[in-house]
């Protein structure tokens, strides 16, 4: 008799498997390396970076990524849980994010602060939203920033990248 047990716990946890995926399948996963499209993009009144890339790896409900920009490059670690927390820190100059999905879109709202409360314009804000094509191979990140001297729009494209494939006998 146990071995007719085995197919019907084997099938009630492929179930509840395939029960789960479909509660994340609105959720794309981004893992991967993206490459940015300048062609493709829009950067508004902003200067438009030499080269940008995004590493990303998501896993379970944490997206870890490198930005590399004009060759600088900076770590992240969110959690979408809609609690903010501190994501980076140059000087005096502190960013902090907020990350929630909206459908199957990843929201990041980040705002900037000083450590040390200062007169003069606030810092910038600004609320990025991650989508992936259908065919998951383009990265489309549309933001809107808000600065002191008035809001403006991107929207960045960034194309999948075939990982590299390593020579055999190596």
């Amino acid at each position: 008799m146990p071995s007719r047990r085995i197919p019907l716990i084997l099938g009630c946890w492929l179930l509840a498997a395939s029960v789960a995926a479909q509660t994340e399948a609105g959720r794309p996963n981004f893992s991967g390396i993206w490459k940015m499209d300048p062609e493709s993009s829009q950067f508004g009144p902003a200067a438009a970076p030499q080269s940008a890339q995004y590493t990303i790896r998501h896993l379970h409900a944490t997206l870890t990524f490198d930005y590399t920009q004009d060759a600088n490059t900076t770590r992240v670690e969110i959690t979408p849980d809609n609690e903010e927390r501190m994501t980076d820190e140059v000087g005096e100059m502190q960013t902090w994010t907020r990350a929630h999905w909206e459908g199957g879109e990843l929201v990041l709202e980040a705002r900037q602060k000083y450590r040390q409360p200062r007169e003069g314009a606030p810092p910038v804000r600004w609320t990025s939203r991650w989508s992936l094509s259908p065919d998951r191979k383009v990265l489309t990140i549309r933001r809107r920033i808000l600065t002191p001297s008035g809001p403006f729009e991107q929207v960045l494209v960034f194309r999948k990248q075939r990982p590299a494939t390593q020579v055999s006998g190596q």
